[in-house]
């Protein structure tokens, strides 16, 4: 969509403060997937931690590095396309092994927007694999986590063509 979106992921990669665990990873590049409604609020506070026990010190410092990295190459003028977190425990749920309907129930959103949020997920973990071969070593446990991201999230509902009945 953006120009932009390209250089935050690849400077994201590349500052090695990605997760190394496949739920983790999923659930942060879930904040990059997610459409830009604008002019949320991307602040980890805003979600309770005990409720949803997904707020691990691994996720917080990747997104909050994520974060400061979208707003270094986009500045402050580009507030529609920051990563958005608002997604994050249910897309954390769901890679953890979770039924849809539980992790649906976190989504702040209709259980479609979740679909198309793991769907699109689905499809920039396919790219990055697809990309790794260009990129050459230098990631060299990416391609084992994008595996583990892609099973975790390739699964139920979100295998379907569509998800509305005829």
């Amino acid at each position: 969509d953006n120009p932009n979106n390209c250089k935050v992921l690849l400077t994201w990669l590349n500052s090695d403060l990605y997760p190394r665990d496949a739920v983790a990873f999923a659930t942060v590049a879930s904040s990059l997937v997610y459409p830009g409604w604008k002019r949320h609020e991307a602040k980890l506070e805003a979600y309770d931690n005990v409720r949803y026990g997904w707020k691990t010190p691994e996720i917080q410092s990747s997104l909050n590095a994520l974060l400061q990295i979208s707003k270094d190459i986009r500045g402050s003028n580009d507030e529609d396309y920051t990563p958005n977190p608002r997604m994050m425990p249910a897309v954390y749920t769901w890679a953890s092994g979770e039924s849809f309907s539980h992790a649906a129930s976190l989504s702040p959103e209709f259980e479609g927007n979740f679909v198309q949020v793991l769907q699109r997920l689905s499809e920039l973990v396919r790219q990055l694999y697809d990309c790794l071969a260009i990129l050459g070593d230098r990631f060299e446990d990416l391609p084992q986590i994008l595996e583990e991201v892609h099973s975790r999230i390739r699964r139920g509902i979100v295998t379907y063509e569509s998800i509305y009945l005829i």
